[in-house]
């Protein structure tokens, strides 16, 4: 018995000085992320955009499961394409609070906007990600770390035409918080709608760097209602940050987001 209650403790204490761990590298990205911001004169678009997303989340069995994604990213509300994004992914549900997956992302870029790039290209991405979850009275709050290793397409002009070059590589990290609470419950208490709000901070590190740490940040508000028992959708603002590498133009894009999310249980318990 007594065995059991010191194995019991140890494995708290090791949960705590992890989680207390991830907590500290959050607060030092944001740090960063700030510090990055203040520095010398800006030159700064500001403008309109709307990106409309469906993803699907595949559960095989209590650990193994999917996840599926497009989003569909215009200028404007509609008007033209920003980007498109295309992502499988692989998760590990290591228990209640824990969720490790990797993936691959295929983005589409467009020329768009006041500081609108020379040509359109693709990127390739692949990710590693770790999420942590917990609740507080009801609060929602997660925790997700991502690296990613990234392919950006390059060209070169030859004879008035654009033509490819060896792609450019680059590592990013990124860091988000996410925080949900339900203010409206069905009479068996189920969540039904929900006021969600997060803070997304993007790091570059490695080779390739260019001018600045910081690329992006996303921060995120809006309202989520539960259409049905395993699907949701969320409409809300998004106001994008967006440090280009030279380190002196940025883009604000204020965002409508639209959001419908689909969980798919394949897994039925007896």
């Amino acid at each position: 018995m007594k065995l059991h209650i010191v194995h019991l403790k140890t494995r708290l204490i090791m949960k705590m000085k992890i989680s207390s761990a991830f907590r500290l590298a959050a607060v030092a990205i944001m740090f960063l992320a700030i510090m990055n911001t203040t520095q010398g004169q800006k030159i700064v678009a500001n403008q309109q955009h709307s990106w409309y997303m469906i993803g699907v989340s595949h559960k095989f069995s209590s650990k193994w499961g999917a996840t599926t994604l497009f989003d569909w990213r215009r200028e404007g509300f509609g008007v033209s394409w920003q980007q498109s994004l295309l992502r499988l992914g692989v998760d590990f549900h290591a228990n209640d609070n824990l969720i490790l997956s990797t993936g691959y992302d295929w983005l589409q870029n467009f020329p768009y906007g006041e500081q609108r790039g020379a040509y359109g290209f693709d990127e390739n991405r692949v990710f590693e990600q770790l999420v942590l979850t917990q609740k507080i009275k009801g609060l929602g709050i997660a925790h997700r770390y991502r690296l990613e290793q990234r392919f950006l397409e390059r060209k070169k002009l030859v004879n008035d035409e654009y033509v490819d070059t060896e792609s450019l590589f680059l590592n990013r990290i990124r860091y988000r918080l996410a925080l949900s609470l339900p203010v409206w419950k069905k009479a068996s208490g189920e969540g039904k709608l929900f006021i969600k709000t997060s803070d997304e901070v993007f790091l570059n590190f490695g080779k390739g760097l260019g001018m600045n740490l910081l690329d992006q940040n996303w921060f995120v508000a809006g309202l989520e209602y539960a259409l049905m028992k395993n699907l949701r959708l969320f409409a809300g603002y998004m106001n994008q940050f967006v440090l280009k590498s030279d380190g002196i133009h940025e883009e604000r894009n204020h965002t409508l987001r639209i959001a419908l999310n689909y969980k798919m249980n394949w897994h039925h318990q007896d």
